[in-house]
């Protein structure tokens, strides 16, 4: 992917000199070599895919459900605040990463607020994941938990580096802390 991108770029790298270029800031060297951050995007999501979190790369970047899911093999704790755990109780894709990364030793926790409805799905998703140490779910107060989050999106952390919100159907945006 960089080969290609390296051979649409407006100067040939073989043929420049590196020093001609010490002084210059990095918006001015991507100017002048036609190379903008939205092609590096596709590369730079592969990379964190296949590599690992940096947080630098992934701000902003929009992920689907599957690509969440690799997300999620490379992390060691996730923390799910959710106003209903309808995803986590509906969606197949969400169902087997979790229970896959639960018997891998990935750590969730799921912050809910407290109501009745909750209380079952709490009781539902602990059953669905046949009680797994890994897994914890904590209701807290409504008003503690809207005071902080919208009740229309669910937040994910991963290792407290990233969060990620859907913003359209199986559409996630990447944030970092």
């Amino acid at each position: 992917m960089y080969v290609r991108l390296g051979h649409n770029l407006k100067k040939n790298l073989s043929k420049i000199n590196v020093d001609d270029y010490k002084e210059c800031q990095m918006s001015e060297l991507r100017k002048d070599f036609g190379l903008f951050k939205k092609d590096l995007i596709e590369i730079w999501k592969v990379e964190v895919l296949e590599f690992g979190v940096n947080t630098r790369m992934l701000d902003g970047l929009t992920v689907n459900v599957k690509e969440l899911a690799i997300l999620e093999e490379r992390t060691e704790e996730i923390i799910i605040y959710s106003p209903d755990l309808k995803n986590d109780l509906l969606e197949t894709t969400i169902m087997k990463t979790v229970a896959n990364n639960l018997e891998k030793g990935i750590k969730y926790k799921y912050l809910l607020p407290k109501t009745k409805e909750n209380k079952k799905r709490k009781n539902q998703l602990i059953e669905l994941h046949k009680n797994n140490t890994n897994l914890s779910v904590v209701l807290i107060s409504e008003e503690d938990y809207y005071k902080k989050y919208n009740k229309n999106k669910e937040y994910v952390f991963y290792d407290n580096l990233i969060y990620v919100t859907e913003d359209k159907p199986n559409i996630f945006t990447i944030h970092t802390i």
